[in-house]
C-alpha cells in the first residue's frame, strides 16, 4: 500500500475554527508525527487526546412523543496543539485533513463509555483495535494448515530463468506444474495421504501469490542442453559449471544491452547490428485443408536489426533461388551494410553460433573484405551463449509471425 501524502484542504467557514491560523509547516509536522506512530492503538490514543466530550448545548425535541427522551447527551470538540503547545479548537473537517484520516476512522477512535448506562466522563476510554483478534469466525485458517500449504509448495522443484535475472532476480519457475489449480489438486492428494483437511483453492492461491515469488513457464523450444540437465536439481545443489555457464550468458546479454545503449548516442561512431535467419515461411500462407497434401514453396528471410535507429532490413528469397548457407548470408551482408553504414568507423555484429550460417570462414572473409575496402576500421562479431539467445531481430520476426496469423 502506498504511503499517505499530506494534502491541505479548505475547512468549513465557521468563525471559531482555528485551522487557518495554523502554519503550513506545523500541519505537515503533525501529519508526519501521527504516521510515525506504527501501532493503531497508539494512534487511537493520540486522537483520543485531541477530542473533548462536552454536554450538548441544545437538543431538538420537536415531533417527539416524549420531549425528554433523546439518545444524544454529549457532543465532541476537536483540538490541535499549536507551536506554543496551546490547544486550538478546529472543526471536524480540519482534524481529518491534518491527520489524513477518514470520518469512519475518527468515529472509531472516539471515546466510548465503558458503561453505556452511565455517561459520566470518567468512564470513557478509546476503542482498541480488534482487527484479526476476533474469535467468532469458524472458517479461520489454522497456522499448521498454512504451514502445510507452504511445505507442499516448497516440494516442487524450482529454477531461475536467465531472461528474468535483470528485472526480477529472485523470481523462480516451476516446470512440473502448469497452474495453481493443478498444484492444488496435488495438494488435496497430499492432504489425504497425511489425513488432514485441505484448504480451499482461493486460500491456496493467496498463499502462493503473497508468500512466494514463483511463476510458471510455458513449454519451450530451442532450450539450452546444459540448463535442461539442471532443471530438476535443487538450487542449493547447482554445480559450479552450471553457475559459470549462467554467468557467461548473463555477461553476454549485459554486453549486448550496453552496445544497444551506446548505439543510440548521437555521437556514436559504431554501427551495432544483430542478424539471424527466420524460420522458413510457407508460401502462400493458407489454412485450406488441401494445402496439407500439397508441396508448398518455402521462403527464406534473413533479418538485420540496426540498433542505432531501431530499424530492420529483411532479405527474402525463395528456396528455388538459393539455400540457407554461409554464401547466402554473406551476400545479404554485402547488399545491406553499404546502405546503412553511413559515416560509421566500427561495426559490431551479434548473432547466434550456428556454424553453417554465421560462425564460419566465409563470413570471416566477408568481414576482412569490408575492412580491405575501407568500409570500417574494425569489426567485431560477437556470439551469444548457445541456448541463451534472444536477439533484437527476434522481435522483428515476432511482428511478422503475429501478422502471419
Amino acid at each position: 500500500m502506498a504511503a499517505k501524502v499530506f494534502t491541505n484542504i479548505h475547512c468549513c467557514k465557521t468563525d471559531w475554527c482555528g485551522y487557518k491560523r495554523i502554519p503550513q509547516d506545523k500541519k505537515k509536522e503533525l501529519f508526519d508525527e501521527f504516521y510515525k506512530l506504527d501501532d493503531c492503538n497508539i494512534q487511537n490514543a493520540y486522537l483520543f487526546g485531541l477530542i473533548k466530550t462536552v454536554p450538548c448545548k441544545r437538543q431538538y425535541r420537536k415531533d417527539r412523543i416524549n420531549a425528554d427522551e433523546t439518545r444524544r447527551h454529549n457532543s465532541s470538540e476537536y483540538y490541535i496543539k499549536s507551536k506554543e503547545n496551546i490547544d486550538i479548537r478546529v472543526c471536524k473537517i480540519a482534524i481529518l485533513s491534518v491527520h489524513g484520516i477518514s470520518k469512519q476512522r475518527l468515529d472509531y477512535s472516539k471515546v466510548v463509555p465503558q458503561n453505556i448506562y452511565d455517561d459520566t466522563s470518567s468512564l470513557w476510554s478509546p476503542k482498541l483495535d480488534r482487527r484479526g483478534k476476533h474469535h467468532n469466525s469458524p472458517h479461520a485458517c489454522k497456522e499448521q494448515d498454512v504451514e502445510l500449504v507452504k511445505k507442499h509448495i516448497r516440494l516442487f522443484s524450482r529454477y531461475k530463468s536467465h531472461y528474468s535475472l535483470s528485472q526480477n532476480p529472485n523470481r523462480q519457475y516451476i516446470l512440473s506444474a502448469s497452474s495453481v489449480e493443478e498444484m492444488h489438486w496435488l495438494y488435496i492428494i497430499y492432504c489425504n495421504e497425511n489425513e488432514t483437511v485441505p484448504l480451499k483453492l482461493h486460500k491456496y492461491r493467496y498463499i502462493f501469490n503473497n508468500d512466494f515469488n514463483i511463476g510458471f513457464k510455458l513449454p519451450r523450444s530451442g532450450t539450452c542442453k546444459i540448463c535442461d540437465k539442471a532443471v530438476n536439481v535443487p538450487l542449493e545443489d547447482t554445480p559450479l559449471s552450471h553457475r559459470i555457464h549462467l554467468q557467461k550468458a548473463q555477461m553476454a546479454y549485459r554486453r549486448l544491452s550496453e552496445a544497444k545503449k551506446m548505439a543510440l548516442v548521437d555521437t556514436c561512431d559504431t554501427l551495432v547490428i544483430s542478424m539471424d535467419l527466420e524460420q522458413a515461411l510457407p508460401t502462400p500462407m493458407l489454412s485450406t485443408e488441401v494445402v496439407f497434401y500439397l508441396r508448398q514453396l518455402w521462403t527464406c528471410n534473413f533479418g538485420i536489426h540496426i540498433c542505432n535507429t531501431n530499424g530492420a532490413f529483411m532479405c527474402v528469397w525463395p528456396e528455388s533461388n538459393a539455400g540457407r548457407g554461409a554464401d547466402e548470408i554473406g551476400s545479404c551482408l554485402l547488399q545491406v551494410i553499404p546502405k546503412i553504414k553511413g559515416n560509421m568507423k566500427k561495426l559490431i555484429a551479434y548473432s547466434d553460433s550456428c556454424v553453417g550460417q554465421n560462425k564460419n570462414f566465409p563470413i570471416m572473409c566477408v568481414w576482412i573484405y569490408m575492412i580491405e575496402m575501407g568500409w570500417f576500421e574494425s569489426i567485431e562479431h560477437r556470439f551469444l551463449v548457445p541456448g541463451h539467445i534472444y536477439l533484437p531481430c527476434d522481435a522483428d520476426f515476432g511482428i511478422i509471425e503475429k501478422l502471419k496469423r
